[in-house]
């Protein structure tokens, strides 16, 4: 079996090489903190002084670490990884970048003889440690081909993005979603919250309903097929109303406020008769 190396044992990073080793993979860890390796040295892993150290002794790299900043450090700084990594060596970084980092870095392993695949994860810390993120996955086929027992390992799904720097693009548009649907419900429930609704009762229904919509309008965003089941401009006297009845209660709602704007723009630019789901076209 390949030797893995593990840069970055925090929650993500720390489940992954735990993940390894149940699978009886050698595993070699690294962490700035080297408190975050002790738990994973008693469970058979073999630690290592400096990335570069760690990297003279594995044939495949998993960086999880937390920006841009760090995965340059980790990898191509004094005592980075690709320092001390042997020809033929893959990197896999596993950290959420921006795409320039990934072509800065993609660049400089490759120049060196080894390789590099852009895998960002969905998942948390549950999923890390029980082998099931998501890998969004860029970079050349043979390379990632190389590498799906390690990712299989790790994850119960992998999906293929093509050019590095395509997996680190989506990534961030998944979690921007992530984001804005948590604080989006945030507000919906405050609003229930002020009128003394069950916080169980309005949680289970709003997130059944963030699932229904966004399944009901999947056809519509792949085909950009606006033809009309709830018109936009409905959807933006909703929010009207929703808006005035926050005021009502003295209850804040930023978000909503931004985003009815938006909607308040599409309706005068001619989209008001169109399905709510055009609001996605940005002017």
């Amino acid at each position: 079996m390949k030797r893995v190396g593990v840069i970055g044992t925090g929650i993500m990073g720390g489940g992954m090489a735990e993940q390894l080793l149940r699978k009886e993979y050698p595993v070699v860890v690294w962490n700035r903190n080297v408190e975050k390796t002790k738990r994973l040295l008693a469970l058979g892993a073999t630690g290592a002084a400096t990335p570069a150290e760690l990297a003279a002794q594995v044939e495949t790299i998993l960086v999880v670490v937390r920006d841009d900043a760090a995965v340059r450090e980790v990898i191509l700084g004094a005592e980075g990884a690709l320092s001390g990594a042997r020809p033929g060596t893959t990197i896999i970084n596993s950290s959420t970048v921006t795409p320039a980092l990934v072509r800065e870095v993609s660049a400089a392993v490759e120049a060196r003889a080894c390789s590099f695949i852009d895998a960002p994860v969905t998942g948390s810390r549950a999923a890390a440690a029980s082998g099931k993120l998501g890998f969004l996955v860029s970079g050349r086929p043979e390379v990632i081909q190389s590498q799906t027992d390690i990712l299989n390992a790790l994850g119960q799904s992998i999906t293929v993005f093509g050019t590095l720097g395509h997996s680190a693009v989506f990534k961030l548009a998944n979690n921007q979603l992530a984001a804005t649907l948590v604080r989006a419900m945030g507000e919906s429930l405050a609003l229930c919250d002020a009128a003394g609704l069950s916080r169980e009762v309005t949680v289970e229904s709003l997130v059944t309903t963030a699932t229904r919509v966004c399944g009901l309008k999947k056809d519509k965003l792949i085909h950009r097929d606006w033809s009309t089941d709830f018109a936009l401009e409905l959807m933006l006297k909703d929010l009207d109303q929703a808006l005035s009845t926050a005021a009502d209660m003295n209850v804040s709602m930023p978000l909503i406020a931004a985003v009815r704007e938006v909607y308040r723009k599409a309706a005068e630019g001619g989209r008001g008769a169109l399905d709510f789901a055009a609001v996605t076209e940005l002017p």
